[in-house]
Order: C-alpha cells, then structure tokens, then sequence
C-alpha cells in the first residue's frame, strides 16, 4: 500500500497529524490546528505514526487484514501500566 493511501485511511485526525508533519509543522502549530493543549501534541504523533506504521506493514494488521492497531495479537508496544512482572 502507498503511503498516501494509507494516511487516507487513518482517522481523520491522525491523518491531519501525519500531513502537518510531513510539511514541516512544529508542535505549536499542530496544537493550534487541532484546538489541543500543546502538551498533549507529542502523544497524538507517536499515536499517528504508529497507525501509520501499522497500515504500511505487512502482516496481521496491515494492508493485508488482521488485527487492528491495538488489538490483541495486533503486536506493535504492550501497554500494561507499568504492572510488568519482569520489572528490572
């Protein structure tokens, strides 16, 4: 899949994120065009990225069907609050 194809099929503001970026756009104008604190900006990118990323691999997931982004077996980053058991 094209990446252009991709982006269009992300969620429209992640696709907005992912374009803002593309041309250059700092945080601040991100926050601004999105109506969101500046601080939240960071969180909203490596969430469009990861989308991104997701729909242009192949696999489970991506272009060619599977799990969603997030979803069990979806692989991409486990998110478990910090409760690991195999903490360091």
């Amino acid at each position: 899949m094209k990446r252009s194809e991709a982006i269009r099929r992300l969620p429209s503001v992640y696709a907005e994120i992912i374009e803002l970026l593309d041309a250059g756009a700092d945080e601040t104008t991100i926050a601004e065009r999105l109506d969101v604190e500046p601080a939240t900006v960071p969180a909203l990118v490596l969430v469009a990225r990861a989308k991104l990323d997701r729909l242009l691999s192949p696999g489970p997931g991506g272009p060619a069907g599977g799990a969603p982004f997030g979803a069990p077996g979806a692989g991409g980053p486990a998110v478990d609050g910090g409760l690991s058991d195999d903490a360091s």
